[in-house]
């Protein structure tokens, strides 16, 4: 079985991230996907103080129309620091028959990679499929590639649909102002970060 992995804090889940899954799905052809809200990353520690269940079920809104992805607690429901080595770890676990994981990541976090927590690890042991955001470097990045296969023995592949040029942190703070954010997320997401009352100050 093949499993993709695809982690972040999706707070909001938005269009770029239900793009790449699809795309993901379409050019990978995995058997199963995971998407898996962190509860608490390394970098960013909750900084936009929402609670993980509720971007929990922001997730599960944003990529139920998906065929064959699950939106899994898994990091939630362990609490503390959300680091993928683990997560990667324990769906080997869960799934034993899983013969190869795939990590969907952005640019960024492909650049970081192996100053991960044991990021170097999950470059030897895990498929690594990098999605290039809109006017980036691609050439740089298969460069980059070739360079993680060289020093890791890595299998780094690109998704080859553009990627949609959004962040959460755009769109946290467009939510904020009151600004309409219906562009960038489906409709479901919008009516429920209104109910909700997410990401206002008050």
């Amino acid at each position: 079985m093949n499993i993709a992995l695809f982690g972040g804090t999706f707070s909001p889940p938005h269009n770029g991230h239900i793009s790449a899954v699809w795309a993901l799905t379409f050019e990978f052809s995995p058997d199963l996907c995971l998407v898996v809200p962190a509860y608490s990353t390394p970098p960013k520690a909750r900084e936009d103080g929402i609670d993980p269940s509720l971007r929990l079920q922001m997730a599960k809104i944003a990529f139920s129309d998906i065929p064959n992805v699950i939106v899994s607690d898994i990091e939630i429901r362990r609490g503390g620091t959300s680091y993928t080595c683990d997560t990667i770890n324990e769906i080997k676990k869960e799934y034993n028959d899983c013969e190869n994981i795939m990590l969907l990541c952005g640019e960024d976090m492909f650049r970081s990679l192996p100053h991960w927590y044991h990021g170097t690890d999950i470059l030897k042991t895990a498929t690594v499929i990098y999605s290039p955001r809109k006017g980036g470097d691609a050439a740089g990045l298969t460069s980059l590639a070739t360079e993680y296969a060289d020093l890791y023995g890595a299998d780094c592949r690109m998704l080859e649909t553009e990627a949609i040029d959004i962040s959460s942190s755009e769109i946290r703070a467009a939510a904020r102002r009151g600004d309409d954010i219906s562009q960038y997320v489906p409709p479901r997401i919008c009516e429920f970060i209104e109910k909700e009352k997410l990401y206002r100050d008050n």
